[in-house]
């Protein structure tokens, strides 16, 4: 398994507002990612009156390889610009976004930014088995849950069944 420095971002709603609660569901993705040995590093950008400035600085810092969002209707009017900063830091080389807005409207997401890969549905199985995948070279296309472009088609695997509490 190749190293992976994964920045897992919870996006801001506006260009400042905090967020009352720290996002849970990037809490727990890269909690289990780092129970699997990966690096990890989580950011919050609700905490940043200038959450552009804070994500480059985070990437030039950090240098990731993988960055992941979390994506809720509200924050995605900002993804496109996030992404294209996370795009110009050369150690980025893949971009995953999460969450209920790209379990919604995957193909919409696809469509706007064609480059990202999307977990659909609950997504710390699926991060965990697609950060596996991206790590050891491997095709991602038997990974249930997720959605990308792939020879310019829009590409769904089948949905993960939802974990048992």
């Amino acid at each position: 398994m190749s190293a992976q420095r994964i920045l897992l971002v919870f996006p801001s709603f506006s260009y400042y507002e905090p967020n009352s609660r720290p996002p849970m569901g990037v809490g727990y993705i890269g909690a289990v990612l780092r129970e699997q040995g990966y690096e990890v590093n989580i950011l919050d950008l609700t905490l940043h009156k200038k959450p552009k400035e804070a994500l480059e600085g985070k990437l030039k810092d950090y240098q990731p390889t993988l960055v992941g969002f979390s994506v809720l209707t509200t924050t995605y009017p900002f993804l496109r610009e996030y992404y294209h900063i996370c795009r110009n830091c050369a150690s980025v080389r893949t971009v995953i976004f999460g969450g209920p807005h790209p379990t919604a409207t995957p193909d919409t997401v696809l469509r706007d930014i064609p480059e990202v890969i999307l977990v659909r549905g609950e997504g710390v199985i699926t991060a965990v088995e697609l950060v596996h995948a991206l790590s050891d070279g491997r095709d991602i296309g038997g990974i249930k849950g997720i959605s990308f472009v792939s020879d310019g088609s829009l590409v769904h695997t089948p949905a993960r069944p939802l974990m048992r509490d």
